[in-house]
């Protein structure tokens, strides 16, 4: 299997994607973006990247639709638990400060083979965060894929589950 040597490696390879207006969502609208950016005491972000919409008036001018932020925190391992917080000490920062900016979220990690089940419906839950598996390969380069679509296996008899959560806590009760 190819890997990064380091993360520094990672985020030069999409940094040449972004000057070449290409990111992991077409047609994006990328204006600008920063490396490395120190947000102090809440850690130092990989990317943030500048997204406009941008629309057509009646009058044919030209007007914003959307200005957004995209904090990008990337790594060569499979996902942990401190990735999440670290990228959660991101949000937490433009939370607290005054920016005017919608903030979206990514996370990229490496894709693994077996997932800790805790961890992925840990990372499921966070509505605010987008999280991308990568793998690279000769034939097909590097290939990205939104980490989702774990769900409770088919072992689970979920209907006696339900009705046993029913008997013990009955619906419309009060």
């Amino acid at each position: 299997m190819i890997v990064f040597e380091s993360e520094k490696e990672f985020e030069n390879m999409l940094c040449e994607h972004l000057d070449n207006n290409y990111f992991l969502v077409e047609d994006s609208g990328i204006e600008s973006y920063d490396r490395q950016t120190n947000l102090g005491a809440y850690g130092i972000t990989d990317l943030i990247i500048h997204n406009q919409e941008l629309d057509l008036d009646d009058n044919k001018e030209v007007f914003v639709v959307s200005d957004m932020l995209n904090v990008v925190e990337l790594k060569i391992t499979e996902l942990s638990s401190s990735h999440l917080s670290q990228i959660a000490r991101y949000k937490t920062f433009f939370d607290v400060t005054d920016h005017g900016y919608d903030v979206e979220y990514t996370l990229v990690c490496k894709k693994s083979e077996s997932y800790n089940t805790d961890l992925i419906f840990l990372a499921q839950s966070i509505d605010w965060l987008t999280i991308y598996t990568y793998e690279i390969s000769l034939q097909k380069g590097i290939v990205f894929e939104i980490l989702g679509g774990f769900s409770l296996t088919k072992d689970i008899n979920l209907s006696k589950t339900l009705k046993s959560i029913e008997s013990i806590f009955p619906v419309g009760e009060v």
